[in-house]
């Protein structure tokens, strides 16, 4: 008797000392890793050869507005015996992993700026990271940062553009009907389809205008531009450089919301004959302006046209054509110009002057009833269909001018034929 307790006791002492390995019980997860029926040896073996590959070719990656940062899966530690222990038989466990909060927040500073970061609940986004983490990227890498936004953050004004317009009448309708829309994360809203909805109330002018409003404000910011067309002439009141011609049969204007939250669109009117059109949404850290390059303009020439009869057409005033070239600059938070891009090679062709001289049918001979000093009409149109929105202002200018080098009669000329 004395022999089988004193045994009883050295076994009871071992195991305290020498605790026999667990065996998981079937149906036992740890993480994403199905550990049941194996001992804990056997157990942290296998999530060790797990861990090891999801961070030798994995990372997690935090999103905000257009922009993304990775965060290294070797900077993410897991607490592995702490998951063993903790784990209960028959069910899914977590396996526990841990990152620097310091870490997390250098990489949401240098992404969005310490104004965005100090609105995020930063301990927050540092658990979601734990949690994405120790599911060896069975839930996914990507966090959406704006998820973890205090309630306290509102939007802004990211640009604002202004526009003359040349119907009052029409810009307050206007305001009134189509005020304000939204551009959802990551979609795309055509002018004229989403926004007018074949609202046929509006002049094709004014609706460029509006059209043109919206584009120069979108310049501003980072919203892509999908689709845009202009007019072979420069229309009055739109500066060149910054027209988005649109009509109700085949031109629109699109533009695509690259960033994961909504951006809101307004129109206002802030006197009569200015529309406002003002792009609201979160500040993503950096700036963006827009800047003019290479403007030039063309003389317009003058066409003289003879005629004795007062019904021809009237005289009509000339008007330059312009070429410009206009850039994207984007800033970081202290200011500093980071990037930089082409939005658009403009160029539009001159107007040609034409006078009209009246002379008294008696002086004019039978054989000529008339006299007319012009170029063709049709010679600006033909050049006209050689202009894109693309193309190279060089090229064009050059085929205007060589176009148009064609000796004009002017009025020594005529007299002389007289």
């Amino acid at each position: 008797m004395f022999i089988t307790c004193f045994s009883q006791l050295a076994v009871f002492a071992y195991e305290k000392a020498f605790p026999p390995s667990r065996i998981f019980a079937n149906g036992t997860v740890i993480g994403p890793i199905d550990v049941g029926n194996l001992s804990e040896d056997e157990a942290a073996s296998k999530l060790s050869e797990a861990m090891g590959i999801w961070q030798n070719k994995q990372e997690i990656t935090v999103s905000f507005s257009d922009q993304k940062r990775t965060i290294p899966a070797m900077d993410v530690k897991f607490l592995l015996q702490e998951s063993i222990r903790s784990a209960e038989d028959g069910v899914t466990n977590p396996l526990y992993a841990d990152i620097s909060k310091k870490t997390v927040r250098s990489v949401l500073v240098e992404m969005a700026g310490e104004e965005f970061v100090s609105n995020l609940d930063v301990t927050k986004l540092k658990s979601e990271i734990e949690r994405k983490a120790g599911l060896l990227g069975k839930d996914g890498n990507e966090i959406v940062a704006i998820k973890f936004l205090r309630d306290n953050l509102e939007t802004k004004v990211l640009s604002r553009a202004e526009m003359n317009v040349t119907d009052a009448e029409d810009a307050a309708s206007f305001v009134e009907h189509h005020s304000t829309f939204t551009i959802p994360a990551f979609q795309t809203v055509a002018f004229m389809k989403d926004v007018m909805v074949n609202d046929q109330t509006f002049s094709e002018a004014f609706l460029t205008e509006a059209a043109s409003a919206l584009y120069k404000a979108s310049l501003a910011t980072n919203l892509q531009i999908i689709e845009r067309h202009k007019s072979v002439e420069l229309p009055s009141g739109v500066e060149a450089g910054y027209e988005a011609k649109v009509n109700e049969s085949d031109l629109d204007f699109i533009v695509n919301n690259p960033n994961d939250t909504e951006l809101t669109v307004t129109f206002k009117l802030k006197q009569q004959g200015v529309l406002v059109a003002e792009i609201r949404g979160y500040p993503n850290g950096k700036k963006y302006t827009v800047r003019q390059e290479n403007p030039k303009t063309y003389p317009f020439k003058t066409i003289v046209r003879y005629t004795s009869d007062p019904s021809e057409p009237a005289a009509s005033p000339g008007k330059q054509g312009y070429s410009v070239s206009v850039y994207r600059d984007v800033h970081d938070s202290s200011g500093e110009i980071i990037d930089y891009k082409l939005m658009a090679k403009d160029f539009y062709l001159p107007v040609n002057e034409v006078v009209v001289k009246e002379t008294k049918e008696e002086e004019v001979p039978e054989e000529v009833p008339e006299v007319v000093t012009e170029e063709p009409v049709v010679d600006n149109e033909e050049q006209a269909k050689g202009a894109d929105e693309e193309t190279n202002q060089d090229e064009e200018v050059k085929e205007s001018e060589e176009k148009e080098e064609s000796p004009e009669v002017n009025e020594e000329a005529v007299d002389e034929k007289k």
